[in-house]
């Protein structure tokens, strides 16, 4: 999106409402696109990112609150500003239990709009860039041979050279090697740079190197 600000998805029935929030934001250097039900979103909408879901919290057909439902159902992460003339307090506590980034009642100022389209579209940065970050290490440990990430997850998990030689029943110098090779196949130049190149992913050991295997395993499925 190098040519806006972000993307605005909007979601609302009311054509007004539509047209004059598509202009505005527009005005402001987004790119919005919009429809008239849950529905509609779910059948045209294209996922891009960064972006922001303003979603009105009564439409026919399905409710924002179970548009919010079915879209964390299926492992769609755009973060949703909802928006609303009238709601019942446990639609908007449900609303912010699923992850709602804000609530605005109409009619609500500009700037207001404006803040929470902007903290929701740095948070979908955020996650994207976890994303990417994520993906970098899964590929580069598909690299790596079974019997190198069974050393990494020692590593990982705290083991030093003489440990994991004591574990595994290898000499300490065949260790080393495996642990050179292991950074370098993960691009990495210690085992600090390792641990934090996995943390910010969100792979990280919990010092058990079986509990740290399960999320690995998942990882790289």
């Amino acid at each position: 999106m190098s040519e806006s600000n972000g993307h605005v998805y909007m979601v609302d029935d009311n054509s007004e409402i539509r047209v004059h929030l598509s202009a505005l934001l527009q005005r402001y250097g987004y790119s919005v696109s919009s429809y008239a039900s849950a529905e509609e979103f779910l059948e045209r909408s294209i996922e891009i990112t960064p972006a922001a879901l303003l979603l009105d919290m009564r439409l026919p057909g399905l409710s924002g609150v179970e548009l919010q439902k079915r879209l964390n159902a299926a492992g769609r992460g755009t973060p949703i500003i909802f928006i609303s003339g009238e709601s019942r307090n446990e639609e908007i506590i449900d609303s912010f239990r699923g992850g709602a980034v804000e609530f605005l009642w109409k009619p609500f100022p500009v700037e207001a709009l404006l803040q929470a389209i902007d903290q929701a579209i740095d948070k979908d940065r955020q996650r994207e860039e976890h994303m990417r970050k994520s993906r970098l290490v899964v590929q580069r440990m598909q690299a790596l041979t079974p019997r190198e990430r069974e050393f990494m997850l020692l590593m990982l998990d705290g083991h030093t050279n003489k440990d994991i030689a004591e574990l595994v029943g290898v000499t300490a110098d065949n260790i080393k090697k495996y642990r050179a090779h292991i950074l370098d196949k993960m691009h990495v130049g210690s085992l600090a740079q390792l641990i934090v190149m996995c943390r910010e992913a969100g792979i990280a050991p919990a010092r058990s190197a079986g509990a740290f295997d399960t999320g690995l395993s998942d990882a790289l499925n």
